[in-house]
């Protein structure tokens, strides 16, 4: 079984910066296409999961991902 938090930092790591949360739920979209970790709901901006937005909170908590706002 693959785990879902391994499967986000491995995707991160590769990729290196991404714009925002809102495009990270749409790169782990398509990455769910391939491994099915979660599972999205579509919601006006395109496809959402609350489990990963969870664990993004989760991991930014923790220090594995950096967060930053732009002004």
């Amino acid at each position: 079984m693959v785990d879902r938090l391994d499967v986000l930092l491995y995707v991160v790591k590769r990729l290196g910066t991404i714009e925002g949360k809102h495009a990270l739920q749409h790169v782990m979209y398509f990455v769910n296409e391939i491994v099915k970790v979660y599972s999205f709901k579509w919601g006006r901006r395109g496809p959402w999961s609350p489990q990963l937005y969870d664990d993004i909170a989760y991991l930014t908590a923790k220090g594995y991902l950096k967060i930053e706002v732009r002004a």
